[in-house]
Parts: structure tokens; sequence; C-alpha cells
């Protein structure tokens, strides 16, 4: 019988280590310009320039400065999702949901000079950007339904109820809450206290026990 060979990982080319790095630096770059002049006052020329390299190779990576921002804002969250969702706990819906945004809260927290472009800008970015981004957030819509479903089969949220519906309010109510707190209208406990407010509320009107009176006003769309 022939020996067996183990399966190595083909080590990445001098080609795409190079790119690598190249993307490496624009990222930071980019990270500290965005804290010491602000997005608005940063150039695609001063990223360029800090990150050393040409304004045309800096294109190949982001053509614009929304594309930037779309590119820092997926490597700075991605993680972050990641291990928001991959440590959920065993436990209520309510409590699974809170124990992600928390995070996610956290992180913007530590750093709003990042944060507070990726709230403010990413609402009125371009239509090829937008769509880059919305693949993004596609996948933590569906994180979020996985979850809001574990709710569903446990007999929490009424079987009558989308799943997919559910999980659009759930984003919508955090999201608003993140908006809220980006642009310092409000402080980091009240937006942690209102958001634990605010979808125990919805969770409540979701529920089994709620179903006769919800439909009377029929508040969730189905379709």
């Amino acid at each position: 019988m022939a020996p067996r060979t183990a399966n190595i990982l083909k080590p990445p080319s001098k080609r795409e280590r190079n790119k690598q790095e190249k993307r490496d630096r624009i990222l930071a770059a980019a990270r500290d310009a965005f804290r010491s002049r602000g997005y608005q006052h940063t150039t695609l020329r001063e990223v360029a320039a800090a990150a050393g390299i040409g304004t045309g190779t800096l294109f190949l990576y982001a053509e614009t400065k929304e594309a930037l921002l779309v590119l820092v804002f997926k490597d700075e969250l991605g993680p972050v999702f990641d291990h928001a969702f991959g440590t959920v706990p065993e436990a209520d819906l309510l409590s699974q949901l809170l124990h992600v945004f928390l995070i996610i809260i956290e992180h913007h927290a530590r750093d709003p000079a990042i944060a507070r472009p990726f709230v403010e800008e990413l609402l009125v970015i371009g239509p090829h950007e937008r769509g880059e981004l919305l693949g993004f957030v596609k996948g933590w819509h569906e994180q979020v339904k996985n979850l809001v479903t574990g709710g569903l089969a446990r007999g929490e949220v009424d079987p009558a109820i989308s799943a997919d519906s559910l999980s659009s309010y759930v984003l919508d109510l955090f999201l608003a809450g993140l908006r809220r707190l980006m642009t310092d209208r409000v402080s980091r406990a009240d937006c942690e206290s209102d958001l634990r407010e605010g979808l125990g509320i919805l969770l409540a009107g979701a529920s089994v026990a709620a179903a006769p009176l919800r439909r009377k006003t029929e508040p969730f769309d189905k379709n």
C-alpha cells in the first residue's frame, strides 16, 4: 500500500502575499485617517500616500471613498459578528439577541471615530457600494433569522408569524438604536436599556400568548 500523504495547504504565492499586504496597509491607513481627520475630510490621495502606494493602485481596491468605507466596514465587523453569533448562549430568544447586539454595541463604543461614519454614511452610499454591503448585511439577517427560528421551535414565538419579517423588525430596532448612539443622541447605557425594552416589547407582541390580540390588529405581515 502506498504511504498516505498529509494534505498540506498550498502557501500563498508572492503575488498573493503582496496583494494582501497592500490591502492591509490600505485598511490601516484608512482607519488612521478616519480617526485623525474624520471621514468627511479624508481623501483617497491621502490614504494612498499613507499606505505607500499610488492612487491608481488604491483604485484597484476601492474606486471611491464610499467603497473604501465599505471595505473597512466589512473588515472591522466581520470578526465581531462571527464572535457574537458564534458564542450565543443556550437561552431564551431575548437573551440571545441581546447577547449578539450588546457585543456589537461594545465594539462600536470602543472606537466611535470609526463606527460613526458607518452609521451616518452607509445609509446614503451609491448603488454599487450598497450592493456590496447588502451581501454582508443579508448574511447578518440570516443569522438573526436562525435565532428567531429557534425561538419559534421552542414555542416562544407564535408560529403564525413569519421568521423573516420578525427578523427584519428586530434588526430595524437595533439599527435605529445604534444610529442614535453614534450620533450622540443617547448614552451607551440608555441605548442598551432602550434596546432591551424595545426587544422585550416586540417579542412579547410576537408571543403565542399575544396571538388573540395581535390577530385583531395584524401588525405582522406573514407574506
